[in-house]
C-alpha cells in the first residue's frame, strides 16, 4: 500500500487512489498468496496475518496523501504511527470509515453486494458502462458515503443516498433511455461538483468490485447463483480479452 501511494505521489500531489489501493490490496494479496484456498478463506488469512508493521506502513501512506476530511483522532491518530495490529485500528476506524469496515467484515460490501450488483445489471442491460453507472448509484443509495460523511456530516451523506435512490427509481426500467439517463446523471454530477461533494468511498468499492468481476470473469454469476462460491478455489487472474465495449482490465 505504501509503495503504491509513494509511486503515485511522484506524479500527482494530492490523493487520487488511496481508497482504491486500501480496498484492492488485501483482495489481490489473498489471490496471489493463498490461491490454493477459497477466496474468503484466503482473505481471512491475509487479514489475520497482518502486523503492527502493516499498520505503520498504511498510516505512513495515509499521512503522505493527507486525504480530505481525515481530521484527528484522540486514540489512534495516523500521524502518531500507532504500534497496534492492523485489524485493531481498522475496527476502531470502521465506525466512521467504510473502507476500514471492509477489513473487519470480510469485504462483504465488495463481495456480497457490489459484484452481484454489477453482474445483475450487466445481465439485464448487456452494457458494462451502463452497469457501472447503475451500480455506483446502487452503492450510494444503500451505503451512505463515508468520505462525504466525514467532510460534510451524516445529513448530507444521507441526502446523497436519497438522491441516488430517487434517480434509480426513475431510470431503472426494462428499457433504459440512455440519453435521459446520461442527462440526469450529468445533472447530479454537476450539482455534486458545484458543492464540492465527492462520493469517493462509493467509487473505491466499485473499483474493487469491478476488479473481482474481471478476475473471475463469467464464472462469478454461476458461483453466486449456486451459493457454492465459498467452495470454489480462488483461481489466479485469468486472461481476459475484453468485454462488450472493448475495455479490458
Amino acid at each position: 500500500v505504501f509503495l503504491s501511494i509513494e509511486e503515485t505521489s511522484k506524479f500527482i500531489k494530492k490523493n487520487t487512489n488511496l481508497g482504491i489501493i486500501l480496498t484492492c490490496a488485501p483482495l489481490i494479496h489473498s489471490l496471489i498468496c493463498y490461491k490454493e484456498y477459497p477466496l474468503k478463506k484466503g482473505l481471512s488469512l491475509t487479514l489475520e496475518n497482518t502486523t503492527s508493521a502493516d499498520t505503520i506502513a498504511i498510516c505512513q501512506a495515509i499521512n503522505l496523501v493527507n486525504p480530505g476530511g481525515l481530521g484527528e483522532s484522540k486514540q489512534y491518530d495516523t500521524r502518531t504511527l500507532p504500534d497496534i495490529g492492523l485489524l485493531e485500528i481498522m475496527k476502531y476506524s470502521s465506525k466512521y470509515d467504510r473502507i476500514a469496515y471492509q477489513y473487519t467484515n470480510m469485504f462483504k460490501d465488495v463481495l456480497d453486494f457490489v459484484v452481484p450488483c454489477l453482474n445483475s445489471y450487466q445481465n439485464r442491460y448487456k452494457s458494462l458502462s451502463l452497469s457501472l453507472s447503475l451500480t455506483f448509484l446502487d452503492i450510494l443509495r444503500n451505503i451512505p458515503d463515508s468520505h462525504i460523511q466525514r467532510k460534510f456530516g451524516h445529513k448530507i451523506a444521507k441526502k446523497t443516498s436519497n438522491q441516488a435512490n430517487d434517480l434509480l427509481k426513475i431510470l431503472v426500467t426494462e428499457r433504459i433511455n440512455q440519453d435521459s439517463f446520461n442527462k440526469r446523471l450529468r445533472e447530479l454530477d454537476y450539482e455534486y461538483k458545484k458543492q464540492g461533494i465527492n462520493p469517493g468511498t462509493t467509487a473505491d468499492l466499485l473499483v474493487a468490485g469491478l476488479m473481482i468481476k474481471k478476475i473471475f470473469k463469467d464464472t462469478w454469476s454461476w458461483i453466486m447463483r449456486s451459493n457454492l462460491w465459498l467452495e470454489i478455489k480462488a483461481w489466479g487472474p485469468i486472461n481476459n480479452t475484453g468485454d462488450n465495449n472493448g475495455s479490458s482490465w
